[in-house]
């Protein structure tokens, strides 16, 4: 019997036949390498394949639901075990060196498939799989396909098939146009005036102008039934074109000058609360600064001995007393998460003893000795997690007593992907500061005291 996942059907199933019917794929060879992860998985038994995880404290892979790596128990090769990524694909090298780099070696670190070259040898214990040789694997880059020509061929033959007759392209012959000697724009000759403004523009359209212009007032006799004349006067026509040239151009200047006027009044509105908040925020800054300075000169100036404050009097001469504000305990945790950031391995020790002068200088604070076990960890020294759980045991029992559990709780739960990512996969004793800190209670923390 084969079990076989076909990804045209897509569907799993179990067949006693050599291969698919669907997709036509050999069940009876089994995967080889150099193979991709993720061919290599889908065509290995469900029963086969085991989800693990590397513990540093016992140095073995260990059976966990949310490992790292797929443990296959037995080859096809009769290698024994061996341990896989179980990511089939890298988004950039970051998922290489935070997971994979202690097990494998690889030469590129773009993003693409995965694909195994040897696989991880591991050899079977009683209370996990010990690392036996490292394995190779290396990144496919992912290739943009090229565009399918799909009607090259047709139109290769509808210009073959065109020379064959003669066929010439015939040129697109050009508009004839001229300039309206009033506005200068580019009219067609087929027009007798100007688009624009409606000046004429063949001479035939400027003789009937003028003559109807020339045309004076005349009088219309009307006879009525009483056979009396009524004078009518006959008013001035002039061309239509012309009578509305002004009219656009007044309309088109005062819809310009009305999208100016809302220009304006719009910038108004975004200058003035933004005027209004930088003078807020300039008086609250200057604010602070001014009273204390204040008060620190009084009590200078009330325990100056009398005599001493007329003699200042009477000569005239002070000198000026600039006392400098401590820090507060927001402005150095920032200093200290950015110098942190960008500090070299050998300025770690420097770091953690300003460290360690912070947590007596703000006791109650639990921020400081959680941001000392980030310090702590050191990739090379595998042991340096008991330092790390030193910190973050003494900083859960900070957050317990100040009432802080839950902050400190997300904070962990934010960082078990990226600073305490070995910290949190393999180890008791991260287990036991979570359930301190879920249960607000400062006895499960001694378990760790000797750490």
């Amino acid at each position: 019997m084969h079990e076989h996942d076909c990804d045209q059907l897509g569907k799993q199933f179990i067949t006693a036949l050599n291969s698919c019917p669907i997709c036509l794929a050999r069940l009876d060879v089994g995967p080889v390498f150099p193979s991709s992860v993720a061919d290599y998985v889908k065509r290995i038994k469900a029963a086969n394949k085991l989800t693990v995880t590397f513990d540093y404290e016992s140095g073995v892979f260990t059976d966990v639901d949310d490992g790292e790596f797929l443990l296959i128990r037995k080859t096809l090769d009769g290698g024994g075990s061996i341990v896989l990524p179980r990511a089939a694909r890298f988004e950039s090298r970051k998922d290489f060196y935070e997971l994979y780099q202690d097990y494998y070696h690889c030469n590129n670190f773009n993003a693409g498939d995965v694909q195994v070259i040897e696989p991880c040898r591991v050899e079977p214990l009683l209370d996990g799989w010990k690392l036996q040789s490292m394995g190779t694997l290396e990144v496919v880059n992912d290739q943009p396909r090229p565009k399918k020509q799909e009607n090259a061929h047709i139109e290769r033959n509808i210009v073959v098939q065109e020379q064959r007759r003669g066929y010439m392209p015939v040129e697109k012959q050009e508009t004839p146009t001229r300039t309206c000697s009033d506005c200068g724009a580019l009219v067609e000759t087929r027009y007798a005036f100007c688009w624009k403004c409606g000046n004429p523009m063949t001479s035939h359209s400027r003789n009937a102008t003028r003559a109807i212009e020339t045309i004076g007032p005349s009088r219309e006799i009307v006879f009525d039934y009483e056979d009396a004349t009524v004078e009518h006067k006959v008013s001035r026509s002039q061309p239509l074109f012309s009578s509305l040239a002004p009219e656009l151009r007044e309309a088109s200047r005062s819809g310009m000058l009305r999208m100016i006027g809302i220009g304006i009044v719009v910038a108004a509105f975004l200058l003035i609360p933004l005027g209004l908040l930088v003078l807020i925020r300039s008086a609250s800054n200057s604010t602070p600064a001014t009273v204390p300075q204040n008060a620190t000169s009084q009590s200078r100036t009330e325990g100056v001995a009398p005599g001493t404050k007329e003699k200042a009097n009477g000569t005239g001469d002070s000198i000026p007393q600039v006392s400098q504000l401590p820090r507060d305990e927001e402005d150095e945790l920032r200093r200290l998460r950015a110098e942190r950031l960008n500090i070299a391995a050998s300025d770690r020790p420097r770091l953690i003893q300003s460290i360690l002068g912070l947590e007596k200088r703000y006791p109650n604070d639990y921020r400081f000795p959680y941001e000392r076990a980030k310090l702590a960890i050191n990739q090379q020294d595998k042991m340096s997690h008991e330092e790390a759980f030193s910190a973050l045991s003494l900083a859960a029992e900070k957050a317990i007593k100040s009432e802080r559990a839950e902050e400190m709780l997300d904070g962990l739960e934010t960082d078990k992907t990226t600073d305490f990512h070995k910290l949190s996969h393999g180890h008791r004793e991260w287990t036991q500061i979570v359930d301190a800190l879920k249960g607000n209670d400062v006895t499960l923390l001694a378990r760790n005291s000797q750490f």
